[in-house]
């Protein structure tokens, strides 16, 4: 069964479900808009909806409104309440005139300018329906799920509506004047609030900075006081380990070459840490001579391919020959060390290591590949950073390494990169200047 009120001149039909036509404002001039603005913001506030969904909401009619108002002889906003499910509040916006077929168009042209400054993605609905010479937006803005409407409710809405009218020039100042203040108070609360932020950054950046400079000191400091003693051991198992006729049984044997081996480590360890000084303060000293690459290579094939056999490695070395390179010999015995064992540590038994060398313009690249685990993609640009070891890079050490060699590298005017991922291996490259005999004596240079 269907029931008529007459409410204020607009009728209510109530049914299983109810529209009920809440209030009207046609939209003939700019204060029309401010007011359409202002009921959208009232009725929203009325029915329990507020902050940014109520702003939204307002903001998407008010819009539509004046685009309406700017292209139409004549426009009006019908605001109605309905229990459908879900239920909301839904503003019809209704145009007519000359323009409309221009309006039309726009409002089928996502990409043009006047396309109602983005209103659909302010509400829930937006639909726009067109004839000849009018054009209907709908816009709905949905209530909270738990909130039930009344009919008392509406005729209570429908009363605070009727005490509120139009407003004439003054109050859209003043009320424009306010919204204009209450933004920029908002504005100065997040500028302090970004302030307060930025202090806090700068804050954590000092005390981060300051305990890194301890850490470096801290390391400065313990690296020399461990060099002293590490010697007299190093010394000591040197000793008993070539002291003819020294008696000792097969354990006590085993024990000293552990120390030995120990020993080395630590060793290799505390230079790290002095070169690693010695980049950070600028003073790491290399002597830049012509080199033979043939020479250089063939001493790194000598000392590291009884390293790789013992780990069940096929290490193999492929070069051109006659052949200069402008560097510091034994930093560049130094980087070859470093980037082999690394690929020794991190390539299972069975695996091959191959070290090669090309000419290209300038200068001389030179590469080291494994068949190891290799290193995941998001990891790479943080595989010279110091103590930094990433991902499967992480075994024994502290992450000193790769970054020393970077810094060795560029103190010979050379540039290192690394080319891995997970399953396939690495391989790392790096550059040093050609003599210029090399450019020279070089065919392929010609």
């Amino acid at each position: 069964m269907m029931s008529v009120f007459l409410c204020t001149n607009l009728w209510i039909f109530v049914e299983d479900t109810m529209d009920v036509v809440l209030t009207e404002v046609r939209v003939m001039k700019e204060a029309d808009v401010v007011f359409l603005r202002q009921r959208a913001s009232h009725i929203c506030k009325l029915l329990g909806i507020e902050g940014l969904k109520q702003t939204r909401f307002a903001t998407a009619i008010s819009e539509v409104g004046r685009t309406v108002f700017m292209h139409t002889t004549e426009g009006m906003a019908t605001f109605t309440i309905t229990t459908d499910h879900p239920a909301c509040i839904r503003v019809a916006v209704c145009g007519e005139g000359a323009e409309v077929k221009k309006l039309q168009h726009d409002a089928n042209t996502p990409s043009s300018k006047n396309y109602f400054s983005g209103c659909g993605r302010l509400v829930d609905r937006f639909t726009v329906s067109d004839s000849a010479d009018t054009i209907k937006v709908l816009l709905d803005c949905h209530l909270n799920s738990d909130k039930l409407v009344t009919q008392e409710e509406i005729q209570k809405i429908i009363g605070e509506l009727q005490k509120v009218s139009p407003p004439n020039q003054v109050d859209i100042i003043r009320q424009q004047n306010g919204e204009l203040m209450l933004a920029l108070q908002k504005l100065k609360e997040q500028q302090a609030e970004l302030q307060i932020s930025e202090e806090k950054e700068r804050e954590a950046r000092s005390v981060a900075e300051n305990a890194v400079h301890a850490r470096d000191a801290m390391l400065n400091v313990v690296s020399h006081d461990l060099r002293n003693p590490l010697n007299t051991i190093s010394l000591s198992t040197d000793l008993l380990q070539s002291t003819p006729g020294s008696e000792t049984n097969e354990q006590q044997a085993r024990l000293i070459n552990t120390i030995a081996r120990s020993v080395k480590t630590m060793d290799r360890l505390i230079r790290d840490l002095f070169d690693l000084g010695s980049l950070q303060a600028g003073q790491l000293t290399v002597e830049i001579t012509a080199t033979s690459l043939t020479d250089v290579l063939l001493e790194s094939e000598e000392q590291m391919v009884p390293i790789a056999a013992k780990a069940e490695l096929t290490l193999f070395y492929n070069f051109p020959t006659d052949l200069n390179v402008m560097c510091d010999r034994s930093r560049f015995l130094q980087i070859l060390s470093n980037l082999i064992g690394n690929a020794i540590k991190f390539t299972s038994p069975g695996g091959q290591i191959y070290v090669g060398a090309t000419h290209k313009e300038d200068d001389l690249c030179i590469v080291v590949t494994d068949t190891g685990q290799g290193i995941a993609a998001e990891q790479l640009p943080y595989i010279f950073d110091r103590f930094r070891q990433t991902g499967t890079m992480q075994k024994a050490g502290m992450g000193l390494g790769l970054s020393i060699v970077k810094g060795l590298v560029e103190a010979q005017n050379g540039k290192i990169w690394v080319e891995s991922g997970p399953g396939k291996g690495s391989a790392f490259y790096f550059t040093l200047p050609a003599s210029k005999s090399s450019l020279t004596s070089d065919p392929s240079a010609k």
